[in-house]
């Protein structure tokens, strides 16, 4: 068995090997690491995707309740029941809505008639 020098035998890997060697570690756990970001982002994109039908109305639901629940609070400072308070606010909102809609609804209506007779 011949023997090594000792200088000789540490000098493997010698510097610029370790400094190529470290960069490509690097890289690839760069890439790696920006992989399982975009997954992560396509995932969820498709997950709120397809419980967008579900998502969107409890989201609506929940800004009317932030909204109308110092109305309600309001209410019930002024000696009404909270049951009472609460039906008052959903009725008075509902029949908002309605209102909102049937002003909305009958001139575009009318309009979709004029329309369609014009042309």
């Amino acid at each position: 068995m011949p023997e090594t020098d000792e200088k000789t035998a540490s000098s493997y890997p010698n510097r610029f090997q370790k400094q190529t060697l470290w960069t490509a570690i690097t890289a690839v756990s760069f890439v790696v690491i920006l992989a399982i970001a975009v997954g992560a982002v396509m995932g969820t994109s498709w997950i709120l995707g397809y419980l967008n039908p579900i998502l969107v109305p409890v989201a609506v639901a929940g800004i009317l309740a932030y909204l109308l629940d110092p109305l309600i609070g309001m209410l019930t400072k002024r000696g009404m029941k909270p049951k009472g308070a609460f039906y008052t606010v959903f009725l008075a909102f509902n029949g908002f809505a309605v209102l909102l809609a049937f002003l909305v609804i009958k001139p575009a209506v009318s309009e979709g008639r004029h329309f369609w007779n014009r042309y």
